[in-house]
């Protein structure tokens, strides 16, 4: 990814109000995207880590998955039938349709910073997925989904909450790529043995399905 596609995507307006705007939001993008790099020899989703925002609110992590794994679809198939971009805050209203989730007190509101689900924002952002529960991701499904472009959400527990976060890569030797919305995260790579210390237990995966015509 080049330096002006950094920019060009930080100036970029993706919501009201809008964090993402201007230097903050170009030092922040460098953070999450430059700062990172595949170790050779890996498999990455190409531009993925591009439409990757961290979650603007504390228990918003499915909210940022789905505007993730919708901007990449995006990206990635131009002809996508959902031809829309989606905010974080618009897919929490979408599950918390009482609160003023992208108003300015939306991070005090307790209508609004609350815990959703991951399938109800992919069907909201309209795209078709298929849910299989409690087991921890397999190598061979991580590899399977980033060779078919299709980034992999996965719900871990940590302790006693619950999040969500994305395979997007694979290298040798069974490591993976993992981005993680939660703040001051972002992209990882670990071996896969290793989900559950340096992730967490896998509860469920969410595969995305293609479109009937390949979209």
């Amino acid at each position: 990814m080049t330096l002006p596609s950094i920019i060009q995507a930080s100036l970029t307006p993706l919501g009201l109000p809008d964090p993402e705007a201007g230097l903050f939001g170009f030092l922040k993008r460098l953070k999450e995207t430059i700062l990172w790099t595949p170790p050779p020899g890996y498999h990455v989703l190409e531009g993925f880590l591009d439409g990757a925002r961290e979650q603007e609110q504390t228990k918003w992590c499915w909210a940022a998955v789905a505007v993730a794994v919708n901007e990449y679809w995006l990206r990635s198939r131009p002809h996508h039938p959902s031809r829309q971009r989606w905010t974080q805050c618009e897919v929490a209203c979408g599950q918390h349709p009482d609160g003023d989730c992208c108003g300015a007190g939306a991070s005090r509101d307790s209508r609004c910073n609350k815990w959703g689900y991951l399938s109800a924002a992919l069907e909201t952002v309209r795209l078709p997925y298929r849910h299989v529960p409690t087991k921890q991701p397999v190598w061979e499904e991580c590899t399977r989904e980033i060779d078919h472009r299709r980034p992999l959400p996965v719900r871990v527990e940590l302790g006693k909450l619950r999040h969500f976060v994305v395979v997007f890569g694979y290298g040798s030797l069974n490591r993976i790529a993992v981005w993680d919305p939660a703040r001051g995260v972002g992209a990882k790579e670990l071996h896969i043995n290793d989900w559950r210390k340096k992730v967490g237990k896998g509860l469920d995966r969410y595969f995305l399905a293609e479109q009937a015509n390949g979209e």
